[in-house]
């Protein structure tokens, strides 16, 4: 007598907050549900099995071989996305296994027969491992029983652990459907959680192909010789370029071994600094690989920020939400739901940039370009400015006369045209840091003064930007929203319009400091420090 198939019923989240979470299995009930007995650890080692060719995966269904304690068991699942609700119903299969990996061995079960016919005569082997330390605990009645597991999840690549991932996991266990949803519906209003699409098989595969695309990147090794003014200012811009990429190609590993919002924002930096030590450079170099390079770097740049301005949307929204909003945070949960789903479509598509072709030899390129010294370089000829301490001067200069034309705009200029001073003081603050090695004067009183320029700035563009997706998501969902939810929206809208005014009546103050007689000065000994 072997098991049916069941039906699993299960939703995951993505763990933002562990303490909280972790309450939340100590609680008394879960949504009304009783919690039975006391929280209990369960260490789990799933071993994924498939055809080098994946026809497992190409069928639709999932072979794990899951051991508790000594106990190995096959479990053959169908492999199937959340529903609107964001729930998983799926088929399960569920039978013992043998002393190894060979289902012939084992013995009969409804998982040994379809997994034999699943693979028709070829041999799976592991393709993915995954361990797995759950803290689980059931709730419920005589109506429903729900599992709920906090998941600490390793994927391992070998011995190695290639990735960690927290979710929680909650999974009908018996009854009626009812007291489950009630449970999954208090679940997605918590701020300290995210309803997740991912599957463990598919994240753990993901990270494990990262790992190796990690160990593939191009290795840059560092420099002990310090930047010299009295060198070709394209030398000095490639060995600055050297050490940015260098720096970059660090955060890429990092990301990859960590997708998070922290690790994005590096590389975000990495691939900014990059770009404006470009767009300072750029007039010495020519030839395809640079235009190609900096084709790239721009493509990579916005597919970042596409993923980080969400980032900072989630957090803008969970702050009110812990500051500001009443006691209950559900009239805004469909919004923040919203919200996580554009930053899981758009974290896909950096995923997928990364993995492309095309970035592997834009790297390649790169590489080669500031490993090469006289690559692309535009000849020189007398008279014209040769050495870096003979040119720098003269671009940092130009940079701060761009920030003084911004006087007369400024009582008059709107957000978006208030970004581009940003955008103007980012760059000049980018070029001093570049240059600094090489000047005696000290950069940081300037440095900071375009730092509070960028901030006061920055911090006005997110809270407009925030505030127009405010308006925007009430416009498009007017007919779907309860009045309960369209007032806490727009609610949350005006506060960050009245933020974007405060900060906007500082924009001036900022800017005088940048562009003060002191700071005329302080610009002139750092040029005159090459």
């Amino acid at each position: 007598m072997t098991a049916p198939p069941t039906l699993e019923v299960e939703a995951k989240f993505d763990v933002l907050g562990r303490a909280p979470t972790r309450a939340l299995l100590r609680g008394h009930d879960l949504a009304g549900l009783p919690g039975i007995g006391a929280a209990r650890e369960i260490r789990h080692l799933d071993r994924y099995l498939d055809t080098p060719e994946g026809r497992l995966r190409a069928a639709g269904w999932a072979a794990r071989l899951r051991t508790v304690d000594a106990d190995t068991r096959i479990q053959l699942k169908r492999i199937a996305a959340p529903g609107e609700d964001g729930v998983t119903r799926r088929t399960e299969l569920d039978g013992p296994t043998g002393p190894d990996e060979d289902p012939a061995t084992w013995p009969t079960s409804a998982a040994r027969r379809r997994l034999l016919q699943l693979l028709h005569g070829e041999t799976a082997t592991v393709r993915v491992t995954v361990r797995q330390d759950r803290l689980v605990r059931d709730f419920g009645d005589v109506d429903c029983q729900v599992e709920l597991s906090l998941d600490r999840i390793a994927a391992l690549a070998g011995d190695e652990v290639a990735g960690r991932l927290t979710i929680l996991e909650l999974e009908l266990r018996a009854g009626q459907l009812a007291g489950f949803e009630r449970a999954a519906a208090h679940l997605r209003i918590q701020p300290f959680l995210s309803p997740s699409n991912a599957t463990k098989l598919g994240w753990a595969a993901a990270v494990v192909a990262n790992r190796t695309r990690a160990e593939a990147l191009p290795v840059i090794g560092e420099e002990d010789e310090p930047l010299s003014g009295d060198v070709p200012t394209a030398e000095v811009g490639r060995r600055i370029l050297r050490a940015q990429l260098r720096r970059l190609l660090e955060r890429e590993r990092a990301f990859l071994a960590s997708p998070g919002p922290e690790e994005i924002r590096r590389m975000r930096v990495a691939t900014r600094r990059l770009r404006a030590t470009w767009r300072a450079f750029g007039p010495i170099f020519e030839g395809r690989t640079s235009n190609r390079v900096r084709r790239r770097l721009g493509r990579l740049g916005d597919t970042l920020s596409a993923v980080r301005d969400l980032d900072v949307l989630l957090a803008r929204l969970e702050a009110w939400v812990a500051g500001h909003a009443p006691a209950d945070p559900g009239p805004l949960a469909g919004m923040r739901e919203s919200i996580a789903a554009r930053r899981a479509a758009a974290l896909v598509r950096l995923e997928a940039e990364l993995a492309s072709p095309r970035h592997a030899r834009s790297l390649d390129s790169f590489v080669e370009f500031v490993e090469t010294p006289g690559l692309e370089t535009l000849p020189a000829k007398p008279p014209a400015a040769r050495l870096a301490r003979e040119q720098l001067g003269g671009w940092i200069w130009a940079g701060f006369e761009r920030l003084l034309a911004w006087e007369p705009m400024l009582p008059v200029a709107d957000a978006p045209t208030l970004h581009e001073l940003r955008i103007e003081a980012k760059r000049l603050r980018d070029l001093i840091q570049v240059a600094a090695p090489m000047s005696s004067g000290s950069p940081d009183a300037i440095v900071a003064s375009l730092v509070h320029v960028q901030d006061t700035l920055g911090a006005m563009n997110d809270a407009t930007v925030t505030a127009a997706t405010l308006r925007a998501y009430i416009a498009e969902h007017s007919g779907v929203l309860s009045p309960t939810e369209a007032r806490a929206v727009t609610r949350f809208a005006i506060d960050q319009e009245r933020a974007a005014e405060r900060l906007r009546r500082r924009v001036p103050s900022a800017w005088g400091r940048a562009t003060s007689p002191l700071a005329r000065r302080r610009i002139g000994r750092f040029i005159g420090g090459f």
